[in-house]
């Protein structure tokens, strides 16, 4: 097979460790080394502009009069436009002080609909005379937006501010007012006195220049290293590998030990024994860890498949299908939505059109199609294309751009798909007897499918995804059945989930805030815990099967050094180790108890041994210890590496985060998770019966919540809290998504479905054959739903009865094929299809998932292509 839509017969492949294990010389080495790093600086200063500098803007800096005096009952301050987009300080001029005291700064952004947004709010003492008095900021503005910042005087001070001139003064370092005002009052023709100063990227000059003493060093760096090694003796050979550890090596340990001295005795990141003890814990492991993965001798069962050009671009499309998918489910508005659909769709057609070789026919009609496509395509964009100097307007654009690009793709990838069909039927109607024109095909299983199809077409009621779906499964299906290398699709897969939950894991490490307050239940990169509960159990299925399929292998090396025993399940114990963790921080009772299940699944199927009937209780120990060992890490580096990189990434409609952490945030502020918290808020939310809050009062652990900030509250019109002891199930958190539509009562009351029951009889009541338009039933208090939480239930109310049914019944048949292939053939994929279907139908009682975009929809439809298959997994697989 050659790369599919190319029809190229030429093979390209990559072998993981025969790249790793290539012979170099060490000059070879230091050079690359030497080049990446400098080509890595370049790149920070520029396009990145990592670099910035300062720059402050003032007006035209003579005082032409003072204000009435601002006190307890009257204010003063400025509108103006923000310039760059970043304000650290705000400098404002005092005139006159009549009474000592401090004064209190707010800056506001004036949105777009006219509503004001609170930023910022500083208090300073007064000078002892006339001067400016400045106020740390740092906040993200937005340039050429409008800003209004207001002076309070606390208590008894009293002062007057000092104006100037409105005008703007002809340089590049002025200020834009728009108006000064007193007591809400506007003060033609003046502003209070104001010095802004911006943090923003080096100029052009400076970047020029420090690039050009980047390149200097960096051949400087060159010249030394090629004079180095020109001594006989010096350049040796070595391999990539050996390079790449060494290179790793020193940085990692420096890190890790700096880390361990902020963590104790410097505290940095806490000051509580506990929390200390547990840091110092979880970097330690985290090294030995990594160095263990590059310091090991690596055995032959650690050596990567060839892999040709084609399943490469598989791999990076399924991966970047997901993470579309992904993208979806956190996306706040339509336009969000319309981007990612259409992203996703086009990865997946993209795929598609990877699945096989063009030949024949198939090789002037899949370019002549896509021509046609984009030119529609084309025609279409511009047609509808809107003024791009808009944001907004020019997001608009972007998306035409990407449903154009999914639109080519997909015609594309339907005639590759009818063309390859209409060969197959040809071939075996010419050549009944060969085998090479029959297609092994599922009978029941399509048969079941292709009615429940039927269903949805014609019940969508407007569901335009509905039919989407239809049409992407079925070309995926037939695709899969044509293609003569299906038995790589198992791997290909691997590798893209794997990679997809890899990328999403090391973006919330450097960008996602781990919470004590307000948001303690880690979400990871979504907005959601109880998506990240099921995004993560469906990749926790994918773990769990790896590393169980390795278990009985590992068991049978009796009498082996440890060492040889972990190369053989390292990766796979540190995947599972990595989702079972952050699943563990999401706190959600669903999500856990599933992967529980799970878990118990795939030791009780994948190890049960008649002579050996203890052996699935060894492997849930196994498991157990695995994740004791990396729940630690996780932890560990969630907490303290995004508050060192202080970058933090949010979904403002829905987390509001806090003052305090918005600015000026400190890594060691109470609002971060600690220990104690933890285990308070598993113990009660898991293990019930309030017993973490009895464990975290018995220990007496600290309870109040230190630099507490209630203007969050104020924010967003909620009550202000009880300094003394907040729970994490505010208001605020209900606001935000992040737990159930079930009122405290509920759980009082012995409800523990968070309100489930009552909404799963509406839901029954409202039945019919035919479905309806709206997904909302109706509630007994007259309130709409958002959703049944039920699957099965939800596909009922939308499409029919019968389709429910169907869809139902389709999905138990799918099961009863997983527990058959895993009978017949074994392996970790047929065990991951089942633990994957499992965890749907889990998921599925208690939330809707059924979705075009939904990630475990979209894994699982991924994943059970091999069942319309008569032979899923090819040969029969060893366990190992």
């Amino acid at each position: 097979m050659g790369i599919g839509f190319c029809g190229s017969r030429r093979q390209a492949h990559w072998d993981s460790k025969e790249y790793m294990d290539k012979s170099i010389t060490k000059k070879s080495a230091a050079v690359f080394l030497i080049l990446l790093i400098g080509i890595l600086f370049l790149f920070a200063v520029y396009p990145l502009r990592l670099f910035t500098t300062t720059a402050t803007l003032t007006g035209e800096g003579t005082i032409l009069a003072a204000s009435d005096p601002v006190d307890a009952d009257n204010d003063a301050g400025d509108y103006f436009t923000a310039q760059y987009s970043h304000l650290d300080t705000l400098e404002t001029w005092v005139e006159e002080v009549d009474q000592d005291g401090t004064v209190t700064l707010r800056l506001f952004h004036v949105k777009s609909d006219g509503s004001l947004e609170n930023l910022a709010e500083e208090e300073q003492a007064l000078p002892g005379e006339k001067g400016f008095v400045s106020f740390p900021i740092d906040v993200d503005t937005v340039p050429g937006d409008t800003y209004i910042y207001i002076l309070y005087a606390n208590e008894d001070a009293v002062f007057r501010s000092g104006y100037e001139s409105v005008s703007i003064p002809d340089r590049e370092d002025a200020i834009w007012y728009q108006s000064g005002f007193y007591h809400d009052t506007g003060v033609d023709g003046y502003a209070v006195a104001t010095r802004l100063h911006y943090r923003i990227p080096l100029p052009k000059r400076t970047s020029l220049l420090l690039m050009c003493g980047i390149a200097l060093a960096t051949l400087a760096a060159l010249f030394l290293t090629l004079w180095y090694y020109k001594k006989p003796g010096r350049n040796r050979e070595t391999t990539v590998f050996h390079a790449l550890r060494a290179v790793v090596t020193p940085p990692a340990t420096v890190l890790t030990v700096l880390g361990m001295i902020a963590v104790f005795p410097l505290r940095i990141y806490d000051d509580r024994p506990l929390d200390c003890i547990a840091y110092e814990i979880g970097l330690a492991l985290s090294w030995v860890l990594l160095m263990y993965g590059f310091w090991h001798k690596r055995s032959d069962q650690e050596r990567g498949k060839n892999i040709s050009l084609s399943h490469l671009l598989i791999i990076l499309f399924l991966a970047m299908a997901l993470a579309a998918s992904c993208d979806y489910m956190n996306a706040v508005n339509d336009l969000i939505h319309a981007y990612a659909e259409y992203r996703m769709l086009l990865f997946l057609f993209l795929v598609i059109l990877l699945m096989g070789r063009l030949s024949g026919i198939a090789r002037i009609l899949v370019p002549v199609s896509g021509g046609c496509g984009a030119v529609y395509a084309i025609w279409y964009g511009l047609s509808h294309a809107v003024d791009s100097t808009d944001p907004e307007q020019g997001f608009k654009n972007l998306i035409l751009f990407v449903l154009g690009a999914a639109v080519t793709a997909g015609v594309m990838a339907v005639t590759a798909t009818v063309t390859a069909l209409f060969r197959t039927l040809v071939g075996a109607r010419k050549h009944p007897d060969d085998p090479k024109t029959r297609v092994p095909w599922n009978r029941p299983l399509v048969v079941i499918f292709a009615v429940f199809a039927v269903l949805l077409l014609f019940f969508r009621n407007g569901r335009t995804w509905m039919g989407i779906l239809v049409l992407v499964s079925a070309l995926l299906v037939l695709r899969f059945l044509l293609w003569e290398e299906k038995n790589r699709w198992a791997d290909d897969l691997k590798a893209a989930i794997a990679l997809q939950f890899a990328l999403t894991a090391a973006f919330s490490l450097v960008h996602r805030y781990y919470f004590a307050w307000v948001y303690s239940r880690f979400s990871m990169t979504f907005h959601t815990v109880t998506v990240t509960s099921y995004y993560l159990l469906a990749v926790s299925a994918l773990s769990a099967a790896l590393l169980v399929s390795k278990l009985p292998a590992l068991y049978r090396m009796k009498g082996r050094p440890f060492s040889e025993k972990l190369s053989l399940i390292w990766k796979e114990t540190l995947f599972f180790g990595t989702t079972s963790s952050y699943m563990l921080m999401t706190v959600t009772r669903a999500g856990i108890g599933g992967l529980v299940l799970l878990v118990l699944l795939a030791c009780l199927v994948g190890l049960w041994d008649r002579r050996r009937v203890l052996r699935p209780l060894r492997g849930l120990l196994t498991l157990a210890l695995v994740f004791l060992i990396t729940f630690p890490c996780v932890f560990t580096l969630q907490r303290i590496v995004p508050v060192t990189v202080r970058d933090p990434q949010h979904f403002e409609e829905v987390e509001p985060y806090p003052d305090e952490v918005n600015r000026h945030m400190r890594p060691d502020s109470r609002w971060f998770m600690s220990v104690e918290v933890l285990v308070r808020d598993i113990g009660d939310r898991i293990l019930g019966g309030e017993l973490g809050t009895r464990i975290f009062q018995h220990f007496d652990w600290d309870q109040t919540v230190l630099h507490y900030d209630t203007r969050l509250f104020a924010m967003n019109d909620a009550p202000a809290p009880v300094p003394s002891f907040v729970r994490s199930t505010s208001p605020l958190l209900a606001e935000a998504g992040q737990i159930n539509t079930a009122s405290t009562s509920d759980l009082e009351n012995g409800d523990y479905s968070n309100g489930r029951i009552a909404i799963w009889k509406a839901y029954l009541s409202q039945l019919n054959l035919t479905g309806y338009e709206s997904m909302n039933a109706v509630l007994p208090d007259g309130s709409l739903a958002i959703h049944a939480h039920n699957t099965a239930l939800q596909l009922a109310y939308d499409c029919g009865i019968p389709t429910g049914i169907v869809g139902l019944a389709a999905l138990i048949l799918l099961f009863a094929f997983a527990i058959r292939t895993y009978r017949k053939r074994g392996g970790w994929y047929a065990l991951f299809v089942l633990l994957a279907l499992s965890g749907y139908l889990l998921t599925g009682l208690v939330e809707w998932i059924f979705q075009l975009c939904n990630p475990y929809t979209v894994i699982l439809l991924l994943a059970v292509l091999p069942l319309f298959s008569e032979n899923p997994c090819g040969k029969r697989q060893s366990i190992v």
